[in-house]
């Protein structure tokens, strides 16, 4: 798994953007939140190395979040108050010592990449956002079930699904492990270029530059592995506050994700990509 931190020295809120399949930082490019570092999560070929066996309940097969209805800061026993100076009085993003425990920077601020290779990785990437008073955790499409099994334990001020379910491998609140198999297949034998048209629309220029620093090889193998594991029951924990329902999304079914999200469901004018929407973006910060 790949992450990417932009940081800034001084900022208070944090934006954890969880990535869909075949993606990468590029596609944020763009999007510079006054006030937010942001961390972007993509690349989820080892994903399952290194999410523990015991995050959730994987006997479950519930498809509805624990949460319910409330939203992420109604979770009880949060450790802070929206606004609120961190209580440890470290610079946010910063470990016991001074020194970003992900980044390993104790000066050099600025945008990093890095890759997750083991499960106490993930901890530390985790122990980096808990240090923000407000957090920010947006989720798109295979991104929504990546962010369950990474983040199902770590609480949000705000949490935004965006074309996606934590369920994406079921016929009614996903896009179907039967259309999950069509799509492999079909990118298989004709690479990536017709898949993007259909997901990004008048982006799909942008997802071919997020894409090529893989191989074809890197993104069907990405696939297959999201495809096998979003099968596996568990039960949803992210307290989503809010999902955006692109109604022109070619990838997910809009009516599975109504169906799914119910009254937390904002519909747009969206393709499967939604940043390229500024409406969409306002919805977010």
């Amino acid at each position: 798994m790949q992450a990417h931190w932009l940081i800034r020295r001084g900022n208070r809120k944090v934006a954890v953007m969880v990535l869909g399949w075949a993606s990468g930082p590029e596609l944020l490019a763009h999007i510079r939140p006054e006030g937010y570092d942001i961390l972007t999560i993509y690349e989820y070929r080892n994903i399952g190395d290194i999410v523990s066996a015991t995050q959730h309940d994987t006997a479950s097969t519930d498809t509805t979040s624990a949460c319910g209805a409330e939203g992420a800061a109604s979770k009880e026993g949060s450790p802070h108050k929206n606004g609120a100076a961190p209580e440890n009085g470290r610079p946010e993003g910063t470990g016991t010592d001074g020194r970003d425990p992900v980044t390993d920077s104790d000066g050099a601020y600025g945008a990093g990449s890095f890759i997750i290779y083991t499960h106490s990785e993930l901890a530390a990437m985790k122990e980096a956002i808990t240090h923000y008073p407000y957090r920010l955790l947006a989720a798109w499409s295979f991104g929504v079930w990546a962010a369950e099994r990474l983040f199902g334990d770590t609480l949000f001020d705000k949490a935004v699904a965006l074309n996606g379910t934590p369920i994406p491998a079921d016929e009614t609140t996903g896009i179907g492990a039967r259309r999950l198999g069509v799509t492999l297949r079909g990118i298989e034998k004709s690479g990536l270029a017709p898949f993007n048209r259909k997901a990004y629309g008048p982006y799909a220029d942008l997802a071919g530059t997020a894409q090529s620093a893989r191989t074809p090889a890197d993104h069907t193998a990405e696939l297959a592995t999201l495809t096998a594991l979003s099968s596996e029951p568990y039960r949803p924990s992210v307290c989503w506050t809010t999902a955006i329902v692109g109604i022109e999304d070619g990838i997910f079914p809009p009516e599975n994700m109504f169906r799914y999200w119910g009254k937390r469901a904002i519909a747009v004018t969206s393709p499967h990509y939604p940043f390229g929407d500024e409406n969409i973006l306002k919805i977010l910060f």
